[in-house]
């Protein structure tokens, strides 16, 4: 059975029956939960490959991720558990959340950790710059949290490629026909900030930046 994506889904009363320990973290500091068997099957594709008798998991009712860190999987439970007991979250712990989520095949804590993500920017007004680097370190190219990310930085910019060539090096490179940027005429840049780039566009084009004089 393929893991539930809309809210509407719910487990079974049947499922609250069976519990399985989950060892979280690495020893000395590893943590041991119990959850229902049932639910994390339910919710998560992973559990429920983990939690099959024909493996030793399912078989010894102890799943080990020595991995993970013990807060991300404790708020894991909470959110299927015991959503009422769920902490406000900052922009580092949604995205712990949903790279969780992630690994261990739970696309509904994914989608609700987008929402919170997007919950989270109005509420604070700001971007997650300083969450930039854990998130392209735990994320891949197509995946929707970098893509979600990426739709929030993003702002296209059209240059003449000969004038970015003649004052970086870095275009220079980046233009020529053996890179794929140089291929498609597209270049992404992620890990740049909307307004100072605006700035650099504008000081290649006039030689000047707003209120300095060169």
């Amino acid at each position: 059975m393929a893991p539930p994506r809309s809210p509407g889904e719910y487990p079974s009363v049947g499922m609250f029956k069976d519990v399985v320990k989950v060892q979280v973290g690495q020893a000395p500091a590893a943590q041991t939960f119990t959850v229902h068997r049932g639910v994390a099957s339910f919710y998560s594709g992973y559990f429920e490959a983990a939690t099959k008798d024909c493996f030793k998991e399912g078989q010894s009712g102890v799943i080990e991720l020595p991995t993970e860190e013990t807060e991300v999987f404790e708020r894991y439970t909470r959110e299927w558990d015991r959503p009422e007991d769920t902490e406000p979250s900052d922009f580092l712990a949604i995205c712990k959340l949903w790279t969780f989520a992630d690994r261990r095949q739970v696309p509904l804590l994914m989608d609700d950790m987008i929402d919170e993500l997007h919950t989270e920017f109005l509420r604070m007004w700001c971007l997650p710059i300083t969450e930039l680097k854990f998130i392209y370190e735990n994320t891949t190219d197509g995946s929707k949290l970098r893509k979600f990310i990426l739709a929030k930085f993003t702002q296209m910019f059209t240059l003449h490629k000969g004038v970015a060539s003649f004052y970086s090096g870095y275009f220079e490179t980046a233009t020529r026909g053996e890179f794929k940027e140089g291929k498609s005429g597209m270049i992404q840049l992620p890990t740049e900030e909307v307004d100072i780039f605006g700035l650099f566009v504008g000081w290649m084009y006039t030689r000047k930046l707003p209120g300095v004089e060169l």
